[in-house]
């Protein structure tokens, strides 16, 4: 409990903390508005519906259950139904018919859950019952109703009838109001004041109906006879009063030259009777009145008279829109060209566009601009006319189809412009122009092109005059030739070249200059001025072109790409060039191949740039690759660049390598074998497969045919990029096979047709094993080998102990000269040391290993060989 026992309010909070455990349990509930009667006060006998929702508050689904509502005054079930299973947070509803025949409170009860078939947090059996409630009405004794009269004039007995006869549709083209008669009839007994109120019109919402708003337009109602009225017993003589209800829509006028129809929609009234002495005792009858939608629209267009414009210009006129229905509208216009010429709608961009909502007689101008298109080729000419077709509808009425269609006229466009070609191009604009220059006695030719950019044919004046009146000049166009002036007309997008012929005399020198001014005239305020000059004087121009222009593919392998150039002298001095090209990526070689260093007065010379990409270099590589050549002659210079797209394409290249250490191939026995292992490595940019083949050549290139030759693997399929294969070569010489050091080659070529060869140095044994020690048989010479051995052992020991070393190796060398001192024998043994030599006939047998490492050791291992 919470108490404050102070003297002014004070407010205070209350924060409840718990262990607790959330169990998922259904809890159908019902809530204020659960049963809503369609009347709180029906007469007796009158159908009443009764609408029923409630809720099911719970985290758990309710599962089927069943619901009771009970008339609680009379003791009566009015409705009885079971129920599926309801998700915890929905709710459900369910309306059903009634009727009282009793007058009084009546009690109606809601009972959810009427047999207690889900578990609930809240209902009868535990916590808050909250699945009863309770809700009076009043029904009243049928002591007055309201009836509307029927189109005949006559009063309608049934329910159905009397619900009929106040649906009514008004004529809204004809009418801007409503006069219905009526009625208010005494059922009751005895007399009784009675007093009648009208409510006001109102429009029931279109999403909930239940819920009234006040209508735009601006309603007046009105009843013939005020009230109150005195109704005698039913069946008495002065048991009915008849009415006439008037309702007029203030905001509607039909009368004016502007119709304004009232407003579409639904629309309810309330005529309502009562005991002025007993307000309980009453009857209210709706009316429901319909207004049907007037879909109507004035389009009007103006500044429609007189529509031109030039080419590349833009010209209007603007359409009015005014909705003359009885509802707010939308409308769509669109328009279109026969030329097919750009339209804009308002500020928009686009041909169409849909007008904002427009309210009753609301009305919004549209602009519509046409853009003319710029002449191409004297097109459009001037006269011709363009139909624009706007075309005005409403997505809510697909019966408004209104066409408006305007004429827009192509006015004359007089325009037209003139450019000076020279022997380097375009002249361009005569403060920028740069200088031609020329060698004494040249002819320098320039074309003037005059163009009509315009729609309508224009003639030309072309006016040529000279700084140096004395340089000789002459223009040239069809069969008229002046120095001074012609005269020319031009069709509309045509155009005209004038040949200029300009001469430098012999008298000129160096530095000498002239300046031309070529005036193409279409009236005195409309013309156009270029101006060039010739310059004497030294040009120094180089150009370098590629020959064969394009991307540069650069092979991966062991061959230079080589890229042709050519180096042109435009000027008219001898040029000393200097070569030099812009960085390459890591690993590439770029080199110019005995680049010229000179090249004369227009002439030009060839230059070859070698490329080689790295090893493994990923097909699509490139890059561009700037190349400079810088002339000079007498202290000035000029460069040149070319930048040369270099790219590598699908590669296929081999590396082939072998151990340079031994060389197993050589002094092979003949009627022997020797074999050698190689390693192949793809060095290209993409799996390589291919076949590999061996043969011996000789110094010249023939292959040999007197030892065999074999190659193991013969065929490589897939090799990725980087990897290596061991590949085995072996050479066996026949009995009669030459002497001498031949080469084995190793031979890949790929499936594309690409070949690699690497050589190793092979050859054959010098003489054939006897088989022993002076031909004599092992189980002889080993014996007598070691008798020998052991003699010389102790020959020797004596001889070391007896003998006085006498070194006389001062004594033979010459006075002054410069030598190493003999250090306990050193220079003896080194003397005697024969190691190194080796003697064409030998004694014995020596293995073919022992021949082989001692030649590997004095020998240069060849240069791996490859061709593409």
């Amino acid at each position: 409990m919470v108490e404050h026992r102070g003297g002014s309010s004070q407010r205070f909070s209350i924060v409840l903390a718990a262990d607790a455990t959330l169990i998922p349990k259904a809890d159908l509930t019902t809530f204020g508005n659960s049963i809503l009667p369609s009347s709180y006060t029906p007469l007796v006998g009158d159908l009443v519906s009764v609408s029923l929702a409630w809720h099911n508050q719970g985290t758990l689904a309710s599962g089927a259950y069943r619901i009771q509502v009970e008339d609680v005054t009379e003791g009566s079930i009015l409705y009885d139904s079971n129920r599926s299973s309801l998700e915890g947070g929905e709710l459900d509803s369910v309306s059903f018919f009634t009727q009282f025949s009793t007058t009084g409170i009546h009690t109606l009860r809601l009972s959810l859950d009427t047999s207690n078939q889900v578990p609930e947090l809240n209902d009868g059996v535990g916590g808050v019952n909250n699945n009863v409630l309770d809700v009076d009405i009043e029904v009243t004794a049928q002591g007055l109703r309201v009836v509307f009269l029927q189109d005949d004039g006559s009063i309608p007995q049934s329910t159905a009838d009397r619900d009929a006869a106040a649906y009514v549709e008004m004529d809204v083209r004809n009418e801007t109001g409503l006069s219905l008669p009526f009625v208010v009839m005494h059922e009751g007994t005895g007399e009784r004041p009675v007093s009648l109120t009208v409510s006001g019109v109102q429009e029931p919402d279109l999403i909930y109906p239940a819920i009234l708003n006040s209508p735009e337009d601006q309603w007046s109602r009105t009843v013939n006879e005020s009230g109150p009225f005195t109704l005698s017993g039913q069946g008495t003589e002065n048991d009915t009063v008849y009415l006439q209800l008037d309702l007029e829509d203030l905001s509607a006028a039909l009368d004016g030259s502007t119709e304004r129809f009232a407003r579409a929609g639904t629309f309810v009234v309330d005529v309502t009777a009562r005991y002025q002495n007993q307000p309980t005792v009453s009857h209210t009858q709706r009316l429901t009145f319909i207004i049907d939608q007037v879909d109507s629209v004035d389009v009007v267009p103006s500044g429609t008279v007189g529509v031109e414009a030039q080419p590349g210009g833009s010209t209007g006129f603007s359409i009015g829109v005014r909705n003359t229905g009885n509802s707010a509208a939308q409308y769509t216009m669109s328009c279109t060209s026969a030329s097919q010429w750009q339209i804009m709608l308002g500020n928009s961009n686009s041909s169409t566009l849909e007008f904002e909502p427009l309210n009753i007689l609301q009305d919004l101008s549209m602009g519509v601009n046409v853009f003319v298109p710029g002449v191409s080729n004297g097109q459009p000419a001037a006269g011709l006319i363009d139909q624009i077709t706007c075309v005005v509808t409403s997505p809510t009425d697909p019966t408004l189809n209104h066409v408006e269609v305007v004429d827009v006229v192509v006015s004359e466009l007089r325009s037209f412009k003139s450019d000076l070609y020279g022997p380097s191009g375009a002249v361009g604009p005569g403060a920028l122009a740069a200088p031609v220059y020329a060698n004494t006695g040249d002819v320098v030719y320039y074309n003037h092109t005059i163009s009509n950019d315009g729609n309508i044919e224009m003639g030309f004046t072309v006016t040529l005059e000279r700084g140096n009146p004395s340089w000789a000049a002459q223009m040239s166009y069809l069969d008229q030739t002046s120095s001074t002036n012609l005269n020319l007309n031009l069709p509309a997008g045509q155009s005209a070249d004038v040949q200029l012929m300009l001469v430098v005399p012999e008298t000129a020198r160096e530095g000498n200059s002239n300046t031309y001014t070529l005036r193409v005239e279409h009236s005195a305020q409309s013309f156009t001025l270029n101006t060039t000059s010739l310059v004497v004087s030294d040009n120094l121009d180089v150009q370098l072109e590629q020959t064969e222009a394009g991307i540069v593919s650069a092979v991966v392998g062991e061959n230079f790409t080589f890229v042709e150039l050519n180096v042109l002298n435009t000027g008219n001095a001898d040029l000393d060039l200097e070569w030099s090209y812009g960085l390459a990526p890591d690993g590439w070689t770029v080199n110019y191949a005995n680049p010229p260093s000179f090249v004369g007065v227009l002439s030009q010379a060839n230059v070859v740039v070698a490329i080689l990409p790295p090893n493994q270099t990923d097909a699509g590589t490139g890059f561009d690759l700037p190349l400079y050549v810088n002339a000079s002659n007498d202290g000035r210079f000029v460069t040149s660049e070319l930048v040369v797209r270099v790219e590598v394409p699908e590669s296929d290249f081999a590396g082939i390598s072998t151990d340079e250490s031994s060389a197993p191939l050589l002094f092979i026995p003949r009627d022997g074998s020797a074999q050698q292992t190689f390693t192949l490595v793809n060095e290209g940019n993409q799996p390589l497969s291919g076949t590999l083949r061996a043969e011996v050549r000789d110094s010249e290139g023939m292959v040999l045919s007197d030892r065999k030759v074999t190659v193991s693997p013969s065929s490589i399929t897939e090799l990725g990029v980087g990897q290596s294969i061991d590949v085995v070569g072996k050479v066996m010489p026949d009995s009669d096979a030459e002497d001498g050091r031949y080469q084995l080659v190793i031979v890949f070529t790929s499936d594309s047709n690409v070949v690699i060869e690497f050589a190793a140095d092979t050859s054959v044994s010098a003489q054939q094993s006897s088989g022993g020690l002076l031909n004599m048989s092992p189980w002889i010479a080993y014996p007598l080998l070691a008798a020998v051995a052991v003699a010389m052992v102790i020959a020797a020991r004596r001889l070391k102990s007896s003998a006085k070393v006498t070194d006389s190796g001062t004594d033979l060398v010459s006075p002054d000269a410069h030598t190493n001192p003999d250090h306990l024998g050193t220079r003896r043994d080194e003397a005697l040391d024969i190691s190194h030599s080796v003697n064409d006939m030998a004694s014995g047998e020596v293995s073919q290993d022992e021949i082989a490492a001692a030649l590997a050791q004095s020998m240069d291992m060849p240069v791996p060989l490859a061709s593409a």
